[in-house]
């Protein structure tokens, strides 16, 4: 037998085209989702169920289990309180070390508190030592520093299934377009559900006044400052405000710089007050 005619395509060339452009590629892709699914939950024990929401934890995490659990309660609560009531069918992961985390997202960023992977609806929490209880969290000593504002698991875990919400309600293709394009309205929708923000409010209200968004020197919070609290400001003022409905939001394309005018004028005339952080802001 001459091996260099062994091929694995058959002779058809319709048959051919349709096996080498389309189910070989599905058959990969499907290979690679379904290992990094499991790669996901690898190591870990299944703590609880909640409001069909799956709880992981590293399997030598003996300590905290009552407190992961209460944290995903409060999470889901605020996404409930928001009038999201969609059957989020999430799994949620809390990593025990910063490796592990990095290794379960497939990420190297290291400043992210968390991450979601929309499609798989799996959310991967950081290690729990960076964040505080939810009885201490509006205790002044909690604060992270002076210019981001301190975030909490609940919060966090709200952000992030609002994601999972987006995704769902928005589909992949909307989704992927607004992440691109008008990733505030993203990030922003998720800290409006999750009701914080990572700059502090009285900040974040002096600069978006001042008009210093878009200032080259703000580099580092730059991100943190348009896509999260001016998202967020945005979407608060649109949704709370305004009273638009939520299918509006994400069909307008709005001009944000109108828009941001627009919220400057109520601003400082004190028709419009700027959403609180919580009770310790």
């Amino acid at each position: 037998m001459d091996v260099n005619k062994i091929h694995f395509y058959p002779k058809n060339k319709y048959l051919r085209f349709v096996l080498k452009n389309i189910v070989y590629p599905i058959v990969i892709v499907s290979t690679i989702f379904y290992l990094i699914s499991y790669l996901m939950l690898l190591k870990t024990d299944k703590i609880a169920v909640v409001d069909n929401t799956s709880v992981y934890v590293n399997d030598d995490m003996t300590e905290n289990r009552d407190s992961i659990i209460k944290y995903v309660k409060c999470g889901i609560e605020r996404v409930r309180k928001k009038g999201i009531e969609t059957d989020l069918n999430a799994k949620i992961v809390f990593c025990r070390t910063a490796i592990e985390y990095n290794a379960r997202c497939i990420s190297l960023s290291v400043n992210a508190f968390a991450r979601t992977r929309c499609f798989m609806h799996r959310v991967i929490l950081s290690p729990i030592k960076k964040h505080t209880s939810v009885n201490n969290r509006y205790k002044p000593e909690n604060q992270i520093d002076t210019v981001f504002a301190p975030r909490y698991y609940d919060e966090i875990i709200s952000h992030e299934l609002t994601h999972i919400y987006q995704y769902e309600k928005l589909s992949m293709i909307a989704f992927c377009h607004c992440s691109l394009f008008e990733k505030w309205k993203i990030e922003g929708y998720a800290d409006y559900i999750g009701g914080a923000s990572s700059m502090r409010i009285a900040l974040g209200e002096k600069m978006f006044l001042e008009g210093k968004y878009s200032n080259e020197s703000l580099e580092i919070y730059e991100s943190f400052f348009v896509n999260y609290f001016v998202g967020r400001l945005r979407t608060d003022y649109l949704l709370n405000f305004k009273k638009i409905q939520e299918d509006e939001y994400w069909r307008t394309s709005y001009d944000v710089d109108k828009l941001d005018e627009e919220i400057r004028v109520v601003l400082r005339s004190g028709e419009y007050k700027i959403f609180r952080q919580n009770d310790y802001e």
